[in-house]
């Protein structure tokens, strides 16, 4: 079980960008491995060969994963394919395998999920709904900002101005005691639907509106939903402490199987063992890109990557899905959240290398 104290004072000090490096605190890397263990949670574990790797070539990309001097802060590698776990490897603790790390923004990409869900059940009508029609109590006396759309919330277009580095600290610092009020009275800066700015603000009203249609929160609708069905049972989802509305846009902990997991159903335009879970079409439509087309494109939560042809989901620190349909390929890492994103984070650039290794490393 994670210890609730401990995961608030984490949150808090990363979520504020107070966190440096911490790499006092991350274990020397230990002797090299990447054979999946065989454990009785429901994943077949199979071999490179098997699937059509060249063994030595994927032993190549494992090996400068585990390098001392590259991706210093990694926890965890793992590689999925035609379903099969073909490749694990922990660099500082054969141990993490159990643990439970915070995805951060990558937790973006459940929410999302989430939400393809209850249009699908019809608790929203469409993304084209403006959000005033579901939350209005929480709107200020500006009647510009009840433009805004589900889908500007859900590609970053809300207009509302937000910089997660001053202004995350600032909520949850002074924590007011609605999320969902604070954000919403902050200044419309640009018009709904009109520019692309990143920000924990979207995420966290697209959460407060699951919260009022479903009746739940996130986490449990989540639970119901995605968490119990793929087999994930231990996890953890916090949640803004004055209003309890769980962050839509970071702060779910899982285990590295538990996060491949997620990346496969999402790999599987979200069908598990034959039950669709999450609407194909969804899929289809959030893992497109509709936002911030210079960099790839932005889908709903999703980072669109046309060099890979493929999708995915980002979190601080060096947490990664990298989904790519066309070679039933699923790769991905976890690390230490809590560093500087300039300093040590394994940043996109350097995931990028160990994934084109893995993608050259299939013979067939």
């Amino acid at each position: 079980m994670v210890n609730k104290s401990a995961v608030r004072l984490a949150m808090g000090l990363s979520l504020a960008v107070m966190a440096s490096s911490c790499l006092g605190d991350v274990p020397a890397k230990i002797d090299f491995n990447m054979t999946p263990q065989q454990r009785n949670d429901g994943w077949t574990v199979s071999t490179p060969q098997a699937e059509g790797f060249d063994h030595a070539a994927m032993e190549a990309a494992y090996r400068r994963f585990f390098l001392k001097d590259e991706y210093v802060t990694a926890y965890s590698l793992l590689v999925v394919r035609n379903g099969k776990l073909v490749a694990e490897g922990y660099c500082r603790d054969m141990k993490d395998i159990d643990r439970l790390n915070n995805i951060k923004s990558a937790t973006k990409s459940v929410t999302s999920m989430l939400v393809g869900i209850a249009i699908d059940e019809g608790l929203i009508s469409s993304v084209t709904d403006p959000v005033y029609k579901y939350i209005p109590e929480f709107f200020d006396s500006d009647e510009a900002k009840r433009a805004i759309t589900i889908d500007d919330l859900l590609t970053m277009r809300s207009g509302l101005k937000w910089d997660n580095g001053k202004d995350n600290k600032t909520w949850l610092t002074n924590e007011p005691a609605s999320s969902l009020r604070f954000m919403l009275g902050r200044q419309l800066e640009w018009a709904p639907g009109t520019y692309y700015n990143y920000s924990d603000l979207n995420p966290q009203l697209v959460s407060g509106v699951m919260q009022k249609v479903t009746g739940l929160r996130l986490k449990t609708y989540a639970d119901d939903k995605i968490f119990r069905p793929l087999g994930i049972t231990d996890y953890y989802w916090e949640a803004y402490g004055p209003d309890q509305v769980t962050y839509g846009a970071f702060g779910l902990y899982l285990k590295p199987r538990d996060f491949a997991r997620i990346g496969l159903l999402a790999l599987r335009n979200g069908q598990w063992e034959g039950e669709q879970l999450v609407p194909r079409g969804w899929m289809t439509v959030s893992t497109r890109a509709h936002a911030n087309q210079n960099e790839g494109g932005y889908g709903y939560y999703w980072w669109v990557r046309p060099d890979f042809n493929g999708f995915t989901g980002i979190g601080h620190g060096g947490q990664y899905i990298y989904a790519i349909p066309g070679k039933d390929l699923l790769v991905v890492m976890t690390a230490n959240p809590y560093t500087n994103w300039e300093n040590v984070s394994i940043k996109v650039d350097k995931m990028d290398i160990l994934v084109q290794m893995i993608l050259e490393a299939i013979i067939q």
